[in-house]
């Protein structure tokens, strides 16, 4: 129909999935690169040129690229992110995004994790954690402890506590996060945690308001339960 030279093409996913990397099965419950690490392809006719790139870049910069790709304009509203594209004439050519990537988890019900990559190396830390050999029975009570904090009855996890969790890996060094670096290389957490210190400083000042929560119904009637 004539339109793929004007249309751009963007192949993604919404998050990673853990296949016994770290004694895990699934997703939603850690930011290791296997759960948060996702492909990323784009193809725009004549305006992106052929490559493969292996910088990693942060989902935060989707919407600012995409905007500057199809050539919307600019509201003037705050943004997050960074293009990852810079127009060179006719064609855009890739520009890494400066800063660190944070990557985050926040399920109250069941999880709350993020990390810091500063310089190729990642700081994880959780205020919930659940090892694999918990992750079951949380998942199945998962229901019941939302129906807990909805109705009061239990209070919601802070969304920033004391850390359950934490861990530093060089991933240059050690891609598959198998060496917890976290006594021998404090300056790189300090340097990470200041990154997320600085991250629930902009939360605070710039993040939406938590939705609040709901309790979640059954699907069925009370005379389908019966009959059941």
């Amino acid at each position: 129909a004539g339109r793929a030279e004007k249309t751009l093409f963007i192949v993604t996913s919404l998050n990673g999935f853990e296949l016994l990397e770290h004694r895990g099965l699934g997703s939603g419950w850690t930011v290791f690169e296997e759960s948060i690490r996702v492909p990323l392809v784009l193809h725009a006719d004549g305006a992106l040129p052929e490559a493969e790139i292996a910088t990693p870049i942060s989902l935060v910069n989707f919407l600012p690229t995409v905007i500057s790709l199809v050539g919307l304009d600019d509201d003037g509203s705050p943004r997050e992110g960074q293009t990852l594209f810079e127009p060179m004439g006719e064609v855009y050519q890739f520009a890494a995004p400066e800063g660190a990537r944070i990557a985050e988890v926040v399920i109250p019900e069941r999880c709350i994790v993020r990390s810091a990559t500063v310089d190729g190396v990642k700081y994880v830390s959780s205020s919930l954690w659940a090892d694999p050999g918990a992750r079951f029975a949380a998942a199945q009570s998962h229901k019941d402890t939302a129906n807990a904090f909805a109705s009061g009855a239990q209070p919601l996890p802070p969304l920033w506590g004391a850390n359950a969790f934490e861990a530093t890996f060089n991933l240059r060094a050690d891609p598959l996060e198998t060496t917890n670096l976290l006594q021998t290389n404090s300056s790189a957490a300090d340097r990470a945690r200041a990154v997320l210190t600085a991250y629930r400083e902009h939360c605070a000042a710039q993040g939406i308001a938590p939705r609040v929560a709901t309790q979640f119904e059954s699907a069925l009637d009370a005379e389908q339960l019966e009959n059941l």
